[in-house]
């Protein structure tokens, strides 16, 4: 969430709206067991900022993040540190471990 704060404070315009894929860093749209709000959601709607999701199986919108993850993941793997992954994001480092093992995102739901 502190990088959501720091992004909407960068810009000098106010945001409409954002657009994300379905990761459970952004919403549990796919996670039905989840019962409570999502807070990057719930920080949205509190500035009535609009959360688009890109339609799923289109990596077209969403390239430039993916290929990001697959060099952060490859890194990982190979150095098994995690220093090497950018930003520090608790929820970017959940996305990609769960990648990485294969551990049913439940888990990280809490």
């Amino acid at each position: 969430m502190d990088f959501a704060h720091k992004m909407l404070a960068f810009f000098p315009f106010p945001v409409g709206e954002i657009q994300t894929d379905h990761g459970i860093e952004f919403t549990y749209t796919f996670m039905p067991w989840v019962k409570k709000p999502h807070p990057f959601e719930e920080l949205l709607k509190e500035r009535g900022i609009r959360h688009k999701l890109i339609p799923i199986a289109t990596p077209k919108q969403n390239g430039r993040v993916e290929r990001s993850h697959r060099t952060d993941e490859k890194n990982f793997i190979t150095s098994g540190d995690l220093e090497s992954l950018p930003g520090g994001e608790e929820s970017y480092l959940i996305s990609s471990i769960s990648t990485i093992t294969s551990v049913p995102t439940q888990l990280w739901a809490g």
